[in-house]
């Protein structure tokens, strides 16, 4: 006779679980809403002081990650005059695994490359660019003194390294003359190359001798052409700019997490915990309006040179969405205005997402 007390289930049990995680959820949403009223007052009035803001985070020593706003930190811009002459090249890409079980082990990646224009010369192109892989050679990273097997999440940082080159390469060889941006799907920011498991070399083989080398070529572009690089994240996590209000709550005249927090269960800045930056500008922005420009201070980009990221928030209408660009377009008003317009008017085209990503994906 077989065993089916596998399949049993106390349902009563389950009844009275459910009971106390609903009482949890009730009590950790009023923390959060109580974390969210405090954040939204210190950023309305606290934040306001520039000084003391800027002060605060180029003094102080923290654990977190904090945004630097290279405008006043509480400014709400609103929508700029609509463009309706405008180029968008996006790129996104896919990849299936290398399987090193199988007979013959093998990877694939493909980048998607699109174009789409609008106005008089309207059109679209739409196509991908495939690569499967089976030969010894591409089953590593080699360097002239080192070498390392190809992994999963190698692979997804040759696909985010990829991305750039084709969507810097459709840039190099488009004839066209009205504004044009180039847009990726997420982050500028290579995070996964701040991790401690990747060595060194591996940093500079994917960092230094390829993704920055086709930014510098996107540069030259934005100097000749205008072109303006720029990614957009949907759903944004992050807190970076929540984390600066940490700062300014902080009762130390110059805030140190080592020397005045280390081992505490409860600092004072825990008071803001739940709370992420699109909640935060979810009320503070109206539809079309973008917040202040802010400097990542992740420390991969002190890698990146000339090309550290900025980044700003925007409300779209159904949603929050980050905007990341380097700083080169951040320091020009005329392609950072341009930005917030090609943006707000491809996620009208897209029902609440940029249009051009949607088809790359």
């Amino acid at each position: 006779m077989s065993d089916h007390s596998g399949l049993f289930l106390d349902l009563a049990d389950i009844a009275r679980q459910l009971e106390e995680s609903i009482e949890l959820i009730k009590e950790e949403r009023i923390d959060i809403e109580r974390a969210f009223s405090k954040a939204k007052s210190l950023f309305l009035n606290d934040a306001s002081d520039q000084k003391k803001v800027l002060s605060r985070l180029l003094d102080g020593k923290y654990t977190f990650l904090a945004g630097v706003p290279r405008e006043k930190m509480t400014s709400a811009f609103g929508a700029p005059d609509r463009i309706t002459d405008y180029t968008v090249y996006a790129t996104d890409g896919s990849q299936i695994d290398l399987d090193r079980n199988q007979s013959i082990p093998h990877y694939l990646l493909n980048i998607s490359k699109i174009r789409l224009s609008y106005g008089d010369d309207y059109g679209a192109d739409i196509s991908s660019e495939c690569k499967f892989n089976v030969s010894k050679s591409s089953m590593v990273i080699r360097t002239e003194d080192n070498e390392r097997p190809m992994n999963s999440a190698l692979l997804a940082i040759m696909r985010g390294v990829d991305e750039l080159r084709v969507l810097k390469e459709l840039c190099v060889e488009s004839k066209r003359t009205d504004r044009t941006v180039a847009l990726s799907d997420g982050t500028l920011i290579f995070w996964t190359l701040a991790s401690k498991e990747i060595e060194d070399w591996v940093v500079t083989y994917f960092l230094e001798d390829r993704y920055l080398k086709y930014l510098n070529e996107l540069r030259e572009l934005h100097r000749t052409k205008g072109t303006i690089t720029a990614s957009y994240l949907s759903y944004p996590g992050s807190s970076d700019v929540v984390n600066v209000l940490r700062l300014l709550m902080c009762p130390h005249d110059i805030p140190n997490c080592d020397s005045f927090c280390a081992g505490n269960a409860e600092r004072p800045c825990s008071a803001l915990d739940g709370v992420t930056d699109r909640v935060l500008f979810q009320s503070l922005l109206k539809t079309g309006e973008r917040s202040a420009i802010f400097e990542s201070r992740s420390s991969i980009l002190e890698r990146y040179g000339d090309h550290r990221i900025c980044f700003f928030y925007i409300n779209i209408g159904d949603e929050i969405g980050r905007v990341e660009m380097p700083l080169w377009v951040a320091e020009d008003p005329e392609s950072v205005d341009a930005l917030h317009a090609v943006i707000l008017d491809q996620c009208r085209k897209g029902d609440g997402y940029p249009v051009a990503l949607s088809e790359a994906h």
